[in-house]
């Protein structure tokens, strides 16, 4: 996403983004960036006036209810398969999985596009 922020000229996106406009992560914002997303987060770069700046971090938290709510009766009997689409990395799927939700799908960037 690419915009004018209080006269600002400011991107927000992958680090592939930015690259494409010259703007490249610092060594710190590219460890930042990866940290998160080995946590399961989802993580952009953002970038403002020409170079990169940050990492905002955005995470949901799984309830401990949500495998019970998915694997209950109430959706057993909509006759409902549940599954996790997801064009994330397969670090974030396991996590899914771990915390006992079934059913995650993986979708390549190439899949997603266009």
């Amino acid at each position: 996403m690419q915009g004018i922020v209080g006269g600002h000229a400011v991107l927000v996106g992958r680090p592939a983004l930015l690259a494409e406009w010259s703007q490249y992560l610092t060594p710190d914002l590219g460890r930042a960036l990866e940290e998160a997303q080995t946590a399961g987060r989802t993580a952009v770069a953002v970038g403002w006036d020409g170079s990169a700046r940050a990492v905002l971090v955005v995470a949901d938290t799984v309830k401990p209810t949500s495998s019970d709510v998915l694997a209950g009766e109430a959706v057993r009997e909509t006759g409902v398969a549940i599954a996790r689409v997801s064009a994330r990395s397969p670090r974030w799927g396991r996590l899914v999985k771990n915390a006992g939700l079934a059913g995650e799908f993986h979708l390549s960037p190439s899949v997603c596009s266009g």
